[in-house]
């Protein structure tokens, strides 16, 4: 069976894996465009959430723009999402794998910007496994 969902632990904090991506993110020319502090909308609606979940919206302009102009629809699956989430204790991360997920388009010729933009998620995630830089 082929993965949809690409998971990986942090040693970090939730908030501090969030950070280290925004931080990598802007490093790799990719835009922070939206963050849902999950707890915090849960609560104000009453409803407790005990594990910290955060999920961040990143989006690279370049590869939204290529895969927009060649298959519109596309776009209902973007932006790119990370999930940072408390897990049995531990922090995790999960994103969608594009090369993956990206194929209910059935007509969508998108040429690599899948796995390109997949690699490009991937590498923020890493960074965000314990503040490290990692490379191109």
């Amino acid at each position: 069976m082929e993965n949809f969902v690409i998971t990986m632990p942090s040693d970090l904090t939730v908030d501090d894996a969030v950070e280290a991506i925004k931080v990598a993110a802007a490093e790799a020319g990719i835009s922070h465009v939206a963050q849902h502090d999950m707890n915090d909308k849960l609560n104000k609606r009453g409803i407790g959430l005990a594990p910290r979940c955060v999920i961040v919206e990143v989006c690279s302009a370049k590869y939204a723009k290529s895969i927009i102009e060649r298959c519109p629809e596309v776009s209902s699956s973007l932006p790119c999402r990370i999930s940072v989430y408390e897990k049995n204790g531990k922090t995790e991360m999960a994103t969608l794998a594009m090369t993956t997920t990206l194929r209910i388009y059935k007509d969508a010729e998108i040429g690599d910007a899948d796995r390109e933009m997949e690699n490009a998620i991937l590498r923020l995630m890493v960074r965000a496994q314990g503040g490290i830089t990692v490379d191109s």
